[in-house]
């Protein structure tokens, strides 16, 4: 009995040395693959394959950690050990998304970049991966105001109009966080500049609703249309009196904005479903500045 009990002991002594050693060699792999040492992490992923392809907490495999910090030696060793190129984290994202997220801007970082999606796409990366809320590969590199990025994706055919679940295309996104760049990027490469969203809204809107005077210059210079109403009746101008709080620095971003609009044409009389104008809006906002400027073009 008591030698029994001794094999018995050695043996849950011997399953929990080896539980504590897996748990620690995949640990390992995703240090490794940030840190990019690829031999080590060769190593360990021929002793143990199924490690290539290992998650942690969340859902993020080694590839994702290579890709983070521009490792492209150490993407092409886990690929040909067979780590999918499709693989998504919790959140829906790929590896192209996240390549696509990397800060860095660096003429050296960009050129890495460029090769790790080529990378990635001659491994089989599809360039129309989109997310939990249908944000592509292509929406991220607009957001990140990446035209080298772009520029890979559409190459290997990706959509350059592809929509999220909102209805938008990368140039929204572009539009909304005022990248100009971008914008005439996509404008060049064939994207529809007056789309729609699934509110009836254009580019034009989302911009005039965030302030991005630069990107409203260009879009309306572009020849999307200044009155252009959405499902509810509401011009970019209406939007633009409309949004964010009551503080003067708004109001004086919003009087800029509209200063924009009303030399292309804007209307600051016509009125949304609910009935209202842009100067009644902006009466309701207690936005003084923007009311001087709506009221000194109202047409008669």
């Amino acid at each position: 009995m008591a030698n029994t009990k001794h094999i018995v002991l050695m043996l849950a002594l011997f399953i929990g040395s080896s539980e504590a050693s897996l748990a620690g060699e995949v640990k390992d792999v995703f240090a490794l693959a940030a840190s990019g040492d690829v031999s080590t992490l060769a190593e360990i992923i021929e002793e143990s394959p199924g490690l290539v392809n290992a998650r942690d907490a969340v859902g993020n495999v080694p590839l994702h950690y290579a890709i983070r910090r521009l490792h492209d030696d150490v993407a092409q060793v886990l690929l040909k050990k067979g780590a999918d190129v499709n693989v998504t984290d919790r959140d829906g994202l790929g590896l192209l998304h996240v390549l696509s997220q990397v800060r860095s801007s660096s003429p050296t970082d960009t050129a890495k970049r460029k090769t790790l999606a080529l990378i990635l796409i001659e491994n089989g990366a599809n360039v129309d991966l989109a997310d939990r809320n249908g944000i592509s590969v292509a929406h991220v590199a607009a957001i990140k105001g990446r035209t080298s990025m772009l520029g890979v994706l559409l190459q290997a055919g990706a959509r350059i109009d592809a929509t999220d679940q909102l209805g938008r295309t990368p140039l929204f996104y572009a539009a909304m966080y005022n990248h100009v760049n971008v914008l005439n990027w996509l404008r060049k490469s064939g994207a529809e500049i007056s789309r729609r969203d699934g509110r009836g809204e254009t580019a034009l809107h989302v911009a005039a609703s965030r302030f991005r005077k630069e990107s409203v210059a260009w879009l309306v210079s572009a020849g999307v249309e200044v009155n252009a109403a959405s499902a509810d009746g509401s011009t970019p101008l209406h939007l633009v009196a409309s949004t964010g709080p009551e503080a003067p620095e708004v109001d004086r971003l919003a009087a800029s904005v509209a200063k924009v609009l009303l030399d292309k044409g804007a209307n600051s009389t016509v009125r949304n479903e609910a009935g209202l104008t842009p100067i009644e809006l902006a009466k309701r906002k207690n936005r003084q500045e923007l009311m001087s400027v709506l009221m000194s073009r109202q047409r008669p």
